[in-house]
């Protein structure tokens, strides 16, 4: 379970005194987490008093840069134009931490606080009296993407709980350049931009997953030539051996599409298609064998972050006991010290994978490829109960 699951969203959600939200470049605004933490954003609206749907956008792994935050600013002047609320929220500022977290731990911590920072900032949204409560959206660039992924996902360990105490979540989504962990059931409509030359965040798992993704409306859009964060004003540069950027004066044809499937959600009146075709086959997307490649990696992060328990059994059921305890690739850029499937599972807060996992008998004296046993992963990536459940089982 996530360590920010057991904070109540009832928690109080306060406007700044004095800072009421207005055209332009927008107004400081804080969302009150707890006694420890407020979070800050940035929230502009068009004139008048709506009520309008309203957007929250959210940032990548190196937080809000400079370069940025002049995207997402500009991001909001254009969706103010086209009459939505903005709300630019910052998840990293008010924690003090450094970014870049775009690997490793803090990277696998991050899609769990962020999940529920995104679930604030709608609960903060729906308070205000010039929006609409019912159509609110999310965008979000890169990790804030796959933050979106998250948050689409039909039974995703975080945001399913959020979803059902809240009545729901977000009326549409778009994910700019997000790692490719698509989830195979989605309850909210989800498009995906993405550029044909980013090599690090490629968009092949995302076209990929159209085939297998149900239960809302899924899209992506793939723009030729694009390498990753190309809809921020700058011009070509690297960021962690990446090259990033390559438009000075922004990327207007995604953002377009961006506001047009907000438009488009917004109009509608009907619920997403929640009719489910019938299950893909067990073990529905890991490999039959792994090697080091970008997909492996996305499809050991997509089936443990989504996989149910009965998914985990048919798993078994098709592979056999042996499978309990293969060990696996395990991704040395996302540094996710994992090995066998209860550490893959444990490191991605799947308690119902990890419940099956333990009732089928993984080994858990075994040791990752760093050292650590189950119950020492669980620790590590700061997952008490799974911690708790593992050390309890007899």
């Amino acid at each position: 379970m996530s360590a920010f699951r057991w904070i109540s969203l009832a928690a109080a959600v306060l406007l700044t005194v004095g800072c009421q939200a207005t055209s332009g470049t927008g107004s400081a605004v804080q969302i009150e987490v707890d006694s420890r933490l407020t979070l800050t954003g940035t929230l502009a609206a068009p004139e008048g008093p709506g009520p309008f749907p309203a957007v929250v956008l959210m940032h990548g792994c190196n937080g809000l840069d400079p370069e940025v935050l002049r995207a997402l600013k500009d991001h909001s002047r254009h969706l103010v134009q086209a009459g939505f609320v903005a709300l630019v929220l910052d998840s990293f500022g008010p924690r003090r931490v450094r970014p870049p977290v775009c690997a490793g731990k803090h990277a696998v911590s991050a899609s769990d606080y962020r999940v529920d920072d995104a679930f604030r900032a709608l609960q903060f949204l729906r308070a205000q009296p010039n929006v609409d409560d019912t159509r609110i959206f999310l965008m979000g660039q890169s990790q804030g993407g796959h933050i979106a992924l998250h948050v689409a996902a039909r039974g995703d360990p975080v945001s399913q709980s959020l979803k059902d105490a809240h009545g729901g979540g977000f009326r549409a989504l778009v994910a700019y350049y997000p790692p490719c962990a698509v989830p195979r059931d989605i309850d909210t409509p989800l498009l995906i931009l993405s550029g044909a030359k980013d090599n690090w965040t490629p968009p092949a798992e995302c076209q990929r997953a159209k085939a297998r993704v149900r239960g809302a409306p899924y899209e992506v859009i793939v723009y030729p030539g694009e390498v990753h964060s190309f809809d921020l004003l700058m011009g070509l540069e690297r960021f962690l051996g990446f090259p990033v950027g390559g438009n000075p004066g922004g990327h207007p044809e995604s953002r377009n599409a961006m506001i047009q499937w907000f438009l488009t959600h917004s109009q509608s009146s009907s619920a997403p298609d929640v009719n489910l075709p019938a299950r893909p086959p067990a073990c529905w997307l890991l490999p039959a064998q792994d090697d080091e490649t970008l997909r492996t990696v996305l499809s050991h992060l997509e089936f443990w972050r989504y996989a149910t328990a009965d998914d985990v059994q048919a798993c078994i059921d098709e592979r056999g006991e042996a499978f309990l305890n293969t060990t696996r690739y395990v991704a040395h850029g996302l540094d996710l010290e994992t090995s066998t499937p209860i550490m893959w599972a444990t490191a991605l807060g799947n308690e119902a994978a990890v419940r099956v996992l333990l009732d089928a008998g993984s080994d858990l004296s075994a040791r990752s490829n760093r050292g650590h046993t189950p119950v020492e992963v669980a620790e590590f990536f700061s997952r008490p109960a799974i911690a708790d459940l593992i050390r309890l089982h007899p």
